[in-house]
């Protein structure tokens, strides 16, 4: 895999965080009106999405520098490096 995918897979991911940001805020007018539980279900999906896509651009990163040569491989495969 080469670099440029890697970035142009990060910026997309990164694009997605943005837009998750953005639907929550036009939401939370709409949460403000729900009842407790559902408001909790909408903060524990977002919390959800936001962590993964978080967890996809770390993952990239690690990808990338391992491919620049940063890193060993054997490296970004040691345990205190895993998502």
């Amino acid at each position: 895999m080469s670099t440029v995918v890697i970035t142009r897979t990060y910026d997309e991911a990164m694009s997605l965080l943005i837009e998750a940001r953005n639907y929550l805020r036009f939401r939370q007018g709409d949460a403000l009106r729900m009842p407790p539980v559902e408001r909790l279900k909408l903060t524990r999906e977002a919390f959800r999405v936001t962590s993964r896509l978080t967890q996809v651009m770390a993952w990239l990163l690690l990808r990338r520098a391992v491919i620049e040569g940063e890193i060993a491989d054997e490296e970004s495969r040691l345990p205190e490096r895993r998502l």
